[in-house]
């Protein structure tokens, strides 16, 4: 009953939060959707493999200090060109044409899971062009004591993808992100979403084995924001990219899995808000 009254709880938040915050914009002749809200220095939210394609609390809670920029990658919501790309060059130069697009030379970025790795990626190519940087529970490296799970393969075992992504899989976030009986168009938004990633980490699977030596070329102060309790990327995920990138910390969020935006929302929006305001 408690965990029915939170989901009742959270979506009314949701929907206190209108449509203004979702535009279009044009890359290069490829429409990308995006969502845009709360002023201040831009804050780019690069999304998880889940798509927080939709403006969240989390959002709002960011948007309070600053112009959150999350846009949708390829493949996923509105957001168009996914078909012309086959590897993350092809995403950075996608989200070089976003940025000038948008007319964004210098931001904070925030990356999520798939995002996190797109980030550290952007990252090590352009330093001079992120402020802040915050990894969060971030695909990217492989290690062979922790091998992440082939998650393709659990696609449509909703009850597989919760016990995996959330710590607590009966908490009322595992029936909102991974319901049993998911509507039609959310499976097939799911399924394009997949074979958009599929097509980048499929095979090395999600990580690139160069990124780790080249890490070392980020200049920006970076926070390793994660679930202590990730069964897909442990900590010890965040110790690599720790010992790899020269500047950074890292922030463990106890009794959190692999979403602390969803799963830990408060410690995941003063966490990033903190390590931004000291800049």
């Amino acid at each position: 009953m408690l965990e029915k009254l939170k989901r009742l709880q959270y979506g009314a938040r949701m929907k206190l939060y209108s449509a203004d915050q979702m535009q279009t914009v044009d890359v290069a002749g490829r429409r990308t959707q995006l969502l845009r809200g709360g002023k201040g220095e831009p804050l780019v939210y690069l999304h998880s493999a889940i798509g927080e394609t939709m403006w969240l609390p989390f959002h709002q809670g960011l948007a309070a200090e600053w112009e959150v920029i999350a846009p949708a990658h390829p493949g996923f919501a509105a957001s168009e060109g996914y078909d012309e790309i086959d590897g993350m060059e092809d995403v950075i130069f996608h989200y070089l044409d976003l940025f000038a697009a948008l007319g964004l030379e210098r931001f904070h970025l925030v990356g999520a899971s798939f995002g996190g790795w797109v980030a550290a990626e952007f990252a090590v190519r352009y330093p001079e062009r992120v402020r802040r940087l915050v990894l969060v529970d971030a695909a990217g490296l492989w290690l062979n004591e922790a091998p992440p799970p082939d998650f393709f393969a659990r696609l449509q075992d909703a009850a597989a993808l919760r016990r995996m992504m959330p710590h607590d899989p009966d908490s009322f976030l595992g029936d909102l992100l991974f319901p049993a009986a998911p509507e039609d168009e959310r499976i097939e938004a799911g399924l394009r979403a997949m074979q958009a990633i599929a097509r980048i980490g499929w095979n090395p699977f999600l990580h690139n084995p160069k990124l780790r030596s080249r890490l070392r070329r980020i200049t920006s102060p970076t926070l390793l924001l994660w679930g202590a309790n990730d069964a897909i990327y442990p900590s010890l995920y965040a110790q690599a990219f720790r010992e790899a990138i020269p500047d950074s910390t890292i922030q463990l969020i106890e009794r959190c899995g692999h979403l602390p935006m969803f799963e830990q929302e408060a410690k995941f929006v003063s966490g990033v808000t903190r390590f931004l305001r000291s800049a």
